[in-house]
């Protein structure tokens, strides 16, 4: 937050040796304000506990001359500078005994920090990532793949017989001409110079960088017996920073490969680019945005349930609000649904009055209930923004009524009722779902274009004025994912107009629109987009580039100084979680849930995710051939496996089967007990999701394993 400090805590018990000297040593830089402050604590076996730290007796040189004066690899929005070494120069031993430091002035003493708070999350950890692949390995050059988007610098250990210059370059993806590209489309440059040394040489960055790719180059003849040429065997490595939580709890797998490898792709991305804070990226900007950590908590919910990353974040955005109109409103569904994950409220509470004052209520016309504001341009305070970059927006057509927002309006006014709900404040929760519903039924009878089965991009001059004769794709997207309409009829129509318009849209707005495709029980359709083969918009494009992490843009060519490390295009993640596996709470902290499978024509799948409680495990298993015709899908047999941790209860959904009526029974085998399944005897919603007529039905399933066999009929 502004005007703050923060401080972590590591623990170190490890590299203390037991009777023996210890001693502290540290490598410090800051871009300006350069102060340091540290603290050993050392608790004793009688409980006492012993404070080590900083103070005038402390010594301390310019590093300048091991770490030499040079260019920024960072971009216009910060500064950070390439690591060039000298590491002939480098003070070697200077942490341990024996040192002489006597040349060595004492540190000048500077003013305290006046607020230097704990930080809220657990910190990164320095982790070492072996090489995953050599690319190529030859006299004076090496190329080498560490598999993901990692995000730090590397690690290097080498005996050498003279000195050697030597280019190391860090990329995001290849050149395409047998190396990296270390100028980065976003103006960075990673490129650092070291000096080596005779002799035994340890070399570590301390800067962060993200890569993949690593590239050395060095005078073939400085190295006559090859010695860098086979550093790949165990000589470097990556020194990533990763959230130290992580305990690959988190797992999907099925028989469609490509999908696996897009779940891994957004996986790889969360768990290597999880820092101190969301962020758009750790390449260009290292700055948070609200819609960015709203998918990115998603997520990172999937794959860890530690709830403080995100907490922070949101509490961070929620202070410091960005530009968009929409984006504050992503606040407020973020701190929804981490309660809902974790079922702690504190969050809600602490921060409930700023939520308030993020609602749109300035712009709500209360004769029309609908959101009504200027436009705005894009990069300006309350602009509207749809989609970015404006490439992607299907033409969207901008009026002062806007669907998009009108849409995130009504959810973010019903995620604000359900918050104050919980916390007791019942009456303001009423009104709150009043404008929700009626924001809804706005967009119902004024926006919906019947003859194009679509939902127009607005209104041109307000409530009062003509709708835009236009309907791009977000605008039916953002109506499905945040404000769904109840007539089952116009969720067909809207399905049959997404279907044929396809991925017309940006990484970021594709979440919503996949989003909004499963919550309308069109899973068959959301799949094909999220598994897709062929096109420039799809994950496998990404994966087809050498990108490591999720993209900013579906390719260059849509935005030229994209990046490939951005966190909130690793939606895949929860999309399968809560939309293929039907994974959604119906109480806070999963205490009861849902597993409302759309398996789209996927015939095996499973997937374990991280709860408070324990681990959420579920597979299944289709035999025969899957009917996906608009309105049932055939399960010729069903295998299912659903594990429930313990405190919680679990419910399933089934798509409906064909020759089952409505208001039907099925026979099945649960834990190997003949069971009757109910068949809903009309459409219905269960947690936003749509169900339809049909759907084979299982209520409170306790904790423990359970195993569910649906014969062929």
């Amino acid at each position: 937050m502004d005007g703050e400090d923060r401080y972590r805590g590591y623990e170190v018990a490890g590299l203390l040796r037991p009777g023996a000297e210890n001693v502290l040593g540290v490598v410090a830089y800051a871009m300006e304000g350069q102060r340091f402050q540290a603290q050993l604590d050392v608790g004793r076996p009688d409980g006492r506990v012993e404070h080590y730290g900083t103070d005038a007796e402390w010594r301390a040189i310019n590093g300048v001359e091991a770490f030499p004066d040079s260019a920024s690899i960072g971009t216009t929005y910060y500064q950070a500078p390439a690591e060039d070494i000298d590491l002939s120069r480098y003070p070697w031993g200077f942490p341990g005994l024996g040192f002489d430091d006597s040349a060595w002035p004492k540190v000048r003493i500077r003013p305290p920090f006046s607020k230097c708070l704990a930080a809220p999350a657990d910190g990164t950890r320095l982790t070492r990532v072996d090489v995953r692949r050599v690319l190529d390995a030859a006299p004076g050059h090496l190329l080498l793949d560490f598999g993901s988007a990692r995000l730090g610098g590397i690690g290097l250990r080498v005996d050498l017989l003279q000195h050697l210059d030597l280019t190391v370059r860090y990329g995001e993806v290849l050149d395409g001409q047998g190396g990296v590209r270390y100028h980065l489309a976003t103006s960075n440059v990673y490129q650092d110079r070291w000096r080596l040394q005779p002799g035994s040489n340890r070399a570590q960055t301390w800067g962060i960088r993200v890569f993949r790719y690593l590239e050395l180059i060095w005078p073939a003849e400085s190295d006559p017996e090859g010695r860098l040429a086979s550093l790949s065997d165990g000589g470097l490595w990556a020194e990533c920073l990763e959230a130290p939580v992580y305990d690959d709890h988190a797992r999907f797998h099925c028989n469609k490969p490509l999908l696996d490898k897009v779940w891994q792709l957004g996986r790889n991305t969360i768990r290597g680019l999880n820092a101190d804070i969301y962020v758009d990226s750790w390449t260009r900007e290292r700055a948070p945005y609200e819609a960015d950590a709203w998918i990115q908590q998603r997520a990172h919910m999937v794959l860890d349930d530690a709830p403080a990353l995100g907490r922070y974040s949101v509490d961070y955005l929620i202070a410091n609000r960005t530009w968009p109109t929409e984006w504050p409103l992503y606040s407020i569904l973020a701190v929804h649904d981490a309660w809902m994950h974790t079922g702690d409220l504190t969050q809600a509470a602490d921060q409930y009055d700023r939520l308030m004052g993020l609602l749109p209520d300035r712009y709500l016309d209360r004769d029309s209930w609908l959101i009504v504001k200027d436009p705005g341009a894009s990069s300006q305070m309350d602009g509207d923004l749809v989609d970015w970059p404006p490439v992607e927006r299907d033409g969207y057509v901008f009026g002062r009524v806007n669907t998009v927002i009108n849409a995130l309006a009504s959810a973010a006014y019903k995620a604000m009722a359900r918050l104050s709900r919980a916390l007791g404040r019942r009456s303001r929760a009423a009104r709150l779902a009043e404008v929700s519903r009626k924001i809804q039924e706005a967009l119902d009878e004024r926006l919906y274009d019947p003859a194009v089965g679509a939902y127009r991009d607005g209104l041109l001059d307000g409530p009062d004025g003509p709708a835009i004769d236009h309907c791009a794709m977000h605008a039916s997207a953002f109506v499905l994912a945040f404000a769904p309409p109840s007539d089952p009829a116009r969720l067909e129509a809207v399905g049959t107009y997404l279907r044929r318009r396809g991925m017309v849209c940006s990484a970021y707005a594709a979440a919503v629109l996949l989003d909004g495709l499963y919550r309308s029980g069109l899973g068959a359709d959301a799949l094909a987009l999220l598994s897709a083969g062929e096109g420039m918009r799809t994950w496998k494009h990404m994966l087809d580039q050498g990108a490591g992490g999720t993209m900013e843009a579906w390719d260059p060519s849509i935005k030229s100084n994209t990046t490939y490390s951005h966190p909130w295009g690793a939606s895949p993640v929860w999309l399968i979680s809560s939309g293929l596996m039907g994974l959604r709470p119906l109480k806070p902290g999963y205490r009861e849930f849902v597993a409302a499978l759309q398996p789209g024509g996927l015939d095996r799948a499973e997937l374990t995710m991280p709860v408070p409680t324990g681990d959420i495990h579920i597979s299944y298993r289709i035999t025969g051939k899957v009917d996906c015709r608009p309105g049932f899908v055939l399960l010729p047999d069903i295998n299912l496996d659903l594990v429930v941790p313990q405190g919680c209860r679990g419910h399933l959904v089934l798509p409906p089967m064909r020759g089952v009526r409505p208001g039907g029974q099925v026979e099945a085998s649960l834990d190997g007990s003949p069971i009757m399944l109910r068949s809903l005897d009309a459409e219905s919603r269960v947690v936003g999701i749509r169900c339809r007529a049909g759907s084979l039905v299982m209520d409170a399933l306790p904790c423990g394993h359970h195993h569910l066999m649906v014969p062929h009929l």
